[in-house]
């Protein structure tokens, strides 16, 4: 729980930080990091909150792999629903990690 408390945090943070700010600003934003955790509100998940990753699938995937830790710049960012951080990730994440 502490883990997702914290992802909710920041990503209402960097949400309010990214208002007003665009496109250019989200890009930036998604270019600073290594993964890109989207947050928004859903009533069917455990404590009301679902994850979309936007950007670092593979890198995930490699590090799971691999079975050895490694640092990774990792940001949360506030989405409205599902279907927003599945676009965020569509016009943001890697070219060749759509589903």
């Amino acid at each position: 729980m502490e883990e997702m408390r914290h992802l909710v945090d920041q990503a209402n943070t960097n949400r309010d930080a990214l208002k007003g700010g665009g496109m250019d600003a989200i890009r930036e934003f998604v270019d600073g990091a290594d993964v890109v955790i989207g947050v928004y509100q859903e009533k069917t998940q455990p404590h009301g909150v679902g994850t979309y990753i936007i950007k670092g699938r593979r890198l995930l995937m490699t590090i799971a792999a691999e079975k050895e830790g490694r640092f990774v710049r990792q940001l949360a960012l506030g989405c409205t629903s599902l279907e927003e951080a599945v676009a965020l990730q569509w016009v943001f994440g890697e070219p060749d990690a759509k589903h």
